[in-house]
Order: C-alpha cells, then sequence, then structure tokens
C-alpha cells in the first residue's frame, strides 16, 4: 500500500469554518460561547499556546480569557477561581493548561473542574466516561489524530497499534479511542 500524507491543517481549516458556522448559529440564539483558560504565567510555552487558543475562539466568534497562575498563587486561589469558573452560566469551557507551577496541586485542580466545562477531557470524570465509552469532551490531541483518521478513511478497528506514553493528556486517552 502506498504511503499517504494526512494533511491535518486543511482538515483543521476545515474544522474551524464549520466551528465558525455553529458558534454564528449560537449567537443568533443568543448564546456567545465563552472560553477560560487556567495558566501558568511562568511558562513562556503554555501561555503561548492559550493565546493561540484564545486566538482561534475569537475567530469563531467565541469570547475568550485567561487566569494566570503564578509563584505566588495559592491553592486556595486555584480552587476558587475554578469554582467561580464551574458557576458562571456565562463560561461554557475552561481550559486548565499543563502545566502548573510546580507548588499547586494539579490533581486536585482537575478534581475540582466539572467535566462539563472540562474543554480538554483531562479530569478523572471525563477519562472515566471516555473509559466507560460515555459521551463527553475528549482529549485534544488524540480527538485530533481520530478525526485525522477518520477524514482519511483510514479504519483502525481491530488493527494493532503501539502508543507510546501514558499521560493523560496523549498516550491513555488514544489507546482508549
Amino acid at each position: 500500500m502506498p504511503a499517504q500524507i494526512l494533511d491535518g491543517l486543511s482538515l483543521s481549516k476545515t474544522l474551524r469554518a464549520e466551528l465558525k458556522e455553529r458558534v454564528s448559529a449560537l449567537r443568533e440564539k443568543g448564546v456567545v460561547p465563552r472560553l477560560e483558560a487556567i495558566v501558568a504565567a511562568q511558562d513562556p510555552a503554555s501561555v503561548a499556546y492559550v493565546r493561540m487558543k484564545r486566538k482561534w475562539a475569537e475567530a469563531a466568534g467565541m469570547e475568550s480569557g485567561s487566569w494566570e497562575a503564578n509563584a505566588e498563587t495559592t491553592q486556595s486561589e486555584l480552587l476558587d477561581q475554578i469554582a467561580k469558573l464551574n458557576a458562571d452560566p456565562k463560561v461554557h469551557g475552561v481550559l486548565l493548561q499543563h502545566p502548573l507551577p510546580k507548588h499547586l496541586n494539579e490533581e486536585e485542580a482537575l478534581m475540582a473542574l466539572g467535566p462539563a466545562k472540562d474543554t480538554d477531557g483531562i479530569t478523572p470524570a471525563s477519562l472515566g466516561l471516555l473509559t466507560a465509552g460515555m459521551a463527553g469532551f475528549r482529549c485534544a490531541t488524540p480527538l485530533g489524530i481520530t478525526k485525522i483518521l477518520d477524514a482519511y478513511g483510514v479504519d483502525v478497528t481491530g488493527k494493532r497499534a503501539l502508543v507510546i506514553g501514558r499521560s493523560v493528556i496523549l498516550g491513555k486517552p488514544m489507546a482508549l479511542m
């Protein structure tokens, strides 16, 4: 079988255009989707990644915001921010960007984030839904991989595959999907 290039960039453009249409339809009904991010201020790569996500959200017609955790942020402040975002009906999704500052308990933060707003599908509740084969948010990178495979008609059912790594943001979810 000849090699085939799976062009994720063109699929990304198509998906973003579809998202823009869906957001427009929601806005016509008075719903303005809003993405909020929690990011470690001291990690330039994370800050840049969140900036890119916010830019794409805004290009689709959504609102977005971010809250930066830093070396002075307490666990209580982090959990209070998560609780505030969970309770805010104008916030439809929360991105808890990794890594958080080392002094903060990321596991506790993930437990606090409501699965209905867990846009990356990385809370224990979201991963449990994935394991059970139930509806819920999916981890972004594995979901992107499966969308690319589906778009090109690559059927992996019954195939043997090696998934390297077991992180909650890529390896484990990919193996389950």
